[in-house]
Parts: structure tokens; C-alpha cells; sequence
């Protein structure tokens, strides 16, 4: 039983006890610890551990690539739909992959020259406002 992640139907329904959203209320008070010492580390499978335990739904109205990063920058996770092509899910995962938070894999780099029209279409195609002005416009100039 240790090779399968999560839990069957029978456990995770035999369990007897079901909370929903207004079965909760958190009311402020004062606590003895700071907020950083509290761990919300969770697993989400065996072999995977999120920071913050919330997940996106896998609705196509919910979760694609903008989502499952935006889920992953706080500690959670977001599960892509799959009411898209086989070539969308894949570009969808390969943008979430390729996303590191505060890390630019492939920086688009301009010359002072570029227009802002140019700028527009460049963050339209790409995804992301910023760009590199060298004075080459290639890596490796004088910003």
C-alpha cells in the first residue's frame, strides 16, 4: 500500500466526518508564536510537497498556465484542464516548467531604438512587460 499516493474512495470517504467551507469560521485573537513559525508544509503526493496547502481546480474556467504559475508562486498548485488540445496542454505545462519565479530563462533583449509598438507585441507574444535595452540589442551589451 505504500506504492499508491492519496487515499482510496473507502478511506477517504469512510472517514465520518466531511467539512465545507461553512463549517469553518476563524475568529482573530491573540496568538503566543509568530506567524512565521507556523508550517504549512503539506505532501500533495509521496513524492511531492507543497508549502501552502491550496490547490487550483483543473476547470478550464480555473487553471491553465497563468493560474498553475501564479499557485506555484505562493507554495500551492494548480492541475491544468484538459478541455484543450494535446498540443495546448503541452505548450500549458511547458510555459508552467519553464517559469521561475524572479528568473528570466530567456530575456528579451531590445536596442534603444525598439518602439513601443514593438514593446507591445513583444509582451503580447511573450508573456511579460520587461525587456533588456543594450546598446547592441543582443545579451551581452552595455544596458
Amino acid at each position: 500500500m505504500d506504492d499508491v499516493d492519496g487515499f482510496s474512495a473507502a478511506q477517504l470517504f469512510g472517514q465520518g466526518v466531511c467539512y465545507t467551507y461553512d463549517d469553518v469560521i476563524f475568529h482573530p485573537g491573540h496568538i503566543n508564536f509568530a506567524a512565521t513559525e507556523v508550517d504549512l508544509t503539506t505532501k500533495l503526493t509521496k513524492n511531492i510537497t507543497i508549502r501552502t496547502p491550496i490547490v487550483s481546480s483543473p476547470m478550464d474556467t480555473v487553471t491553465e498556465a497563468d493560474m498553475a504559475i501564479a499557485m506555484a508562486s505562493v507554495g500551492g498548485a494548480g492541475f491544468l484542464h484538459y478541455n484543450m488540445t494535446q498540443e495546448e496542454q503541452i505548450a500549458n505545462l511547458k510555459a508552467v516548467k519553464a517559469h521561475r519565479l524572479g528568473y528570466v530563462t530567456r530575456p528579451e533583449v531590445v536596442s534603444p531604438d525598439a518602439t513601443l509598438e514593438f514593446l507591445d507585441e513583444l509582451a503580447t507574444r511573450r508573456g511579460f512587460t520587461s525587456a533588456c535595452v543594450t546598446d547592441t540589442g543582443a545579451v551581452g551589451g552595455k544596458l
